[in-house]
């Protein structure tokens, strides 16, 4: 985990190849982790004694900022999985993680997490840019 970590620390991975890095080097074989389909199979939610998903459940402990907020960005990895299998339950995964009181406004997990939401907000705000500006030059022509 500590070769994943640091590779991402010096240059820019793609976070899902460090995930990958990271389970290959806790196991000695290839173990295909659940695909993530609902909330229910992202990595840090469960449901309590009653049910209830609870939407943020991450540790603060056991490592440096940087290595915490890898974590972070390793948790929005498996967002992007959900999104590929289901948008609404992707975005309704941000939308609770980020307002559960269990979310640590100043925590590097969640700093980590945040930066990728950011980073694919203004991905998609750049998107919706360059269609408005394709549609607007085909109506001036």
């Amino acid at each position: 985990m500590k070769k994943a970590i640091a590779k991402a620390r010096t240059q820019q991975v793609n976070v899902q190849t460090v995930l990958d890095q990271i389970a290959f080097e806790k196991i000695d074989k290839p173990n295909p982790r659940k695909p993530i389909k609902t909330r229910d199979d992202l990595s840090f939610t469960y449901r309590d004694g009653r049910n209830h998903l609870c939407n943020w459940n991450v540790s603060h402990g056991g490592g440096m900022g940087d290595e915490l907020e890898v974590i972070g960005k390793m948790h929005f990895a498996e967002i992007v999985e959900l999104f590929l299998n289901d948008p609404e339950e992707a975005r309704d995964a941000i939308k609770f993680a980020m307002g559960a009181r269990e979310w640590e406004s100043t925590g590097n997990v969640e700093a980590g997490f945040a930066e990728e939401v950011a980073e694919m907000a203004i991905a998609g705000l750049a998107a919706i840019a360059r269609k408005a500006a394709v549609a607007g030059a085909g109506e001036s022509a």
